[in-house]
């Protein structure tokens, strides 16, 4: 490729991620407008703490909220708080942008796989489901590691076209893979996708098969002469096991596996492991140390007798995998991480595996494509004529996902059987989208927890690569067909967005309204009557602390309780206020103890619009014992 075209390369893309990113935006304006109240009490936890880094306190690598979870996110919204001032917009902004990224980096994708298809895809993604689009305006990272995930796929067909002997493209691979399990361990699905791939592809597997089956490992087992022999043999087996573990724990943060809610292995505590580890090594150092030397020449032998090439570009690939998840063994070596996050705990009892594949199937799946509201609707005794219409476009759009799925899946049917079946596999790009959505279902059917829609979020853009390679096929049979499957596609998406930004209280007709925000009046009367410590809920404690740009700093009130900096901060202030919102049951918990155990206090009340309602009691200048009045910041179980 020559120097001019490169720059053309580059100009058209980001002329067309520019162009995308204002379509998106003003698909979004309503929500936009509406950003501060439509922030989420998620969002507002990681905003005031990304706020408190903005303004220059103390580097922290992940949210007190979560340890799976990086801050790449919040980072990502410096910019925007710079050019937009702090507040709900900006922090959401970025997820714009993020979703931007995913779609022109699908766009270079299915440029791999089907060149024509792939203007296509960009238009479908721009009118996505009515769920997906929801999800766009919520800055939680699912849309962050799809992109990286696709960044992924590209960097690993660049090490596959290149036969691994560029050392630039594996180090790209390695660093993409250590930044997105950093950003977000959800990455698992798209490292383990090409994890399998490598392996089935790789020349060595089909020799590895062939020499490696349950008959000749029960075969060597029986050549291993004497007990202590084979028992070494079955300890080696097990500290294997336990390097897997570890390595495990430390990179993705621990798993933990259950069986009918019985716990049969947990690592999420990262050191536990390693101290049993090296229990176990010293035991077997111990009892038969005779064969250590010689196994160490093999694995010396194994990697000397690799091509250079092949050597140095994988050395590479390890250098780009430290630098990527730097921030995350950062945070282990300074204390900040000493457990992992739940996300990989999962039960294989049979009842829970039917369960989740049953919410899958008849939930989730239909709910992330934007199909469950047009079927329930149809069964709907107020059911009118738009919603008929909403239907009848859907039961379309099921049609040409069910197409699109056979036509891709079936001439590659063979692939998918050799997949399961763990054969050899002659590579080509198209098997992403075949072990990605088999991988992410998968992974929901073991979830211990019930399967969660936001987790098949890269389930849409698959679908969407397979429709865009269906409609580029039906464009040479049928440019009618292909116009009319296009505008129902949109239409829908667009009816959808419609009802999305409706349900969401941001549009009334077809005229954008600006929700009153309750946090406004909450954070203007503290400011009025200079309270800056406060506790309550969570919703409260991180929505209020951030629209306040972190003049008044609320605590949670609640045990246990997800703002663990915060809350550390407010505990050495001996002035504080109890923020509790009318429309729930803590106020007469709080009401009654401030009764029975304190000499007095002072009570204030918010009021709602045009003062006609209590939006939230305020009690302050607590007097009584001080034990008494310490039991106030944590009062409310949950």
């Amino acid at each position: 490729m020559t120097l001019s075209s490169k720059y053309k390369m580059i100009t058209l893309n980001l002329f067309g991620g520019l162009s995308i990113f204002f379509v998106l935006v003003v698909l979004r304006i309503p929500g936009l407008i509406n950003a501060d109240q439509l922030l989420s009490a998620d969002e507002g936890i990681m905003a005031y703490q990304i706020l408190d880094l903005y303004k220059g306190s103390s580097l922290f690598f992940y949210y007190d909220v979560t340890k799976y979870f990086g801050i790449v996110n919040g980072l990502a919204a410096f910019p925007f708080f710079w050019i937009l001032g702090v507040g709900g917009l900006a922090f959401k902004l970025p997820e714009v942008l993020f979703y931007t990224l995913y779609t022109l980096s699908t766009y270079w994708l299915v440029k791999k796989i089907q060149p024509r298809a792939a203007l296509i895809v960009i238009l479908l993604m721009i009118f996505p489901s009515s769920s997906v689009f929801g999800g766009n305006i919520i800055n939680q990272g699912i849309t962050l590691i799809s992109f990286l995930g696709n960044l992924i796929f590209l960097s690993f067909l660049k090490v596959k076209e290149t036969g691994g002997s560029k050392a630039f493209y594996a180090f790209l691979l390695g660093f993409f893979v250590g930044f997105a399990i950093y950003t977000f361990t959800y990455s698992i699905v798209y490292i383990g996708s090409i994890v399998i791939l490598f392996v089935l592809s790789s020349n060595y597997w089909e020799v590895f098969r062939a020499k490696v089956s349950k008959k000749t490992v029960i075969s060597w087992f029986v050549m291993q002469k004497g007990v202590v022999q084979k028992f070494v043999g079955i300890l080696d087996g097990l500290i294997l096991v336990f390097i897997f573990v570890v390595l495990f724990s430390y990179v993705f943060g621990g798993f933990g596996i259950d069986i009918a809610g019985y716990s049969i292995l947990q690592s999420n505590a990262l050191h536990k492991p390693v101290g049993q580890l090296l229990v176990l090594v010293a035991f077997r150092i111990c009892l038969f140390r005779q064969d250590i030397t010689g196994k160490l020449s093999l694995i010396k032998s194994l990697i000397l007798s690799m091509d250079p090439l092949i050597r140095r570009s994988i050395l590479f690939c390890l250098l780009g995998f430290v630098i990527g998840i730097f921030p995350r063994i950062l945070s282990i070596l300074t204390g900040e991480t000493t457990r992992g996050g739940q996300g990989f705990d999962v039960d294989f009892v049979p009842t829970n595996l039917v369960d989740n594949f049953w919410i899958l199937m008849t939930r989730d799946f239909p709910g992330v494509l934007g199909l469950w509201a047009p079927i329930a609707q149809l069964f709907n005794s107020e059911i009118n004529s738009f919603h008929l219409f909403n239907s009848f476009l859907g039961g379309i759009i099921i049609f040409l996902i069910s197409r699109a799925i056979f036509s891709f899946v079936k001439p590659r049917w063979g692939e998918v059987k050799d997949i399961f079946r763990l054969k050899v596999l002659f590579f080509n790009p198209a098997q992403f989208f075949l072990v990605l959505p088999i991988l992410i279902c998968a992974a929901v059917i073991v979830s211990q927890g019930a399967p969660s829609t936001r987790y098949l979020f890269p389930l849409h853009g698959v679908v969407s690569i397979w429709t865009a390679i269906y409609l580029d096929k039906v464009r040479h049979k049928s440019k009618t067909f292909f116009a009319f499957a296009l505008i129902v596609w949109c239409t829908f998406g667009a009816i959808g967005i419609y009802q999305n930004h409706v349900a969401g209280g941001v549009v009334r007709g077809f005229s954008v309204i600006e929700r009153p925000n309750p946090y406004f009046k909450l954070v203007k009367f503290c400011k009025e009557h200079e309270i800056s410590n406060a506790y309550s809920g969570y919703a409260t404690s991180a929505i209020g602390t951030f629209l306040s740009r972190g003049d008044v700093r609320i605590a949670e009130y609640t045990k246990p309780f997800w703002g663990r900096k915060l809350k550390e901060r407010l505990a050495k202030e001996e002035n504080f206020s109890i923020i509790i919102a009318s429309d729930g049951s803590d106020l007469q918990v709080y009401q009654e103890y401030l009764d029975e155990n304190l000499l007095s206090y002072s009570k204030s009340i918010v009021k709602g619009k045009d003062d006609t309602d209590d939006l939230y009691y305020i009690f302050s200048n607590f007097r009584g014992e001080r034990a008494t009045i310490e039991q106030l910041r944590s009062l409310i179980a949950s």
